[in-house]
């Protein structure tokens, strides 16, 4: 009786434990970017060049209450002329350093794990962003 009972409540522990943990909810916040509302990876919002010279390359939230803490860049060459580049990216404004090589070389820009933060600091998600430039 007593191997049975030291087997099984280790056992039931570890299950409890497991299933007591629930998973992240997907973020339900959308967000803008250059005046479109952000799409997922699998329906690109399209923007033209001149969109893109005429954009601040800031995220805005739909909620004017939360403001873009941080997020994640990716860019990928149009022609192969850099290798395809992530950066993590604190503030909500895509760096200078970043707008040339996007404006000249990039054809899709990727903007994830956006998080955004209240007035009084709490963290939300923000849906990721795909842009497709044309």
């Amino acid at each position: 009786m007593k191997k049975t009972t030291v087997f099984l409540f280790p056992f039931l522990f570890l299950s409890v434990l497991v299933y007591s943990q629930k998973p992240k909810p997907a973020p339900t916040q959308g967000a803008t970017f250059c005046g479109k509302t952000g799409e997922d990876k699998s329906s690109q919002s399209i923007y033209s060049i001149t969109e893109l010279q005429d954009c601040d390359f800031i995220i805005v939230p739909a909620d004017p209450t939360l403001t873009v803490v941080q997020f994640k860049l990716s860019l990928v060459a149009k022609d192969k002329s850099y290798s395809y580049k992530e950066k993590n990216i604190i503030g909500n404004t895509i760096p200078e350093e970043y707008r040339s090589v996007i404006l000249s070389h990039t054809k899709n820009i990727f903007l994830e794990y956006i998080i955004a933060a209240n007035s009084s600091g709490v963290r939300t998600s923000i849906k990721p962003i795909a842009v497709r430039i044309q």
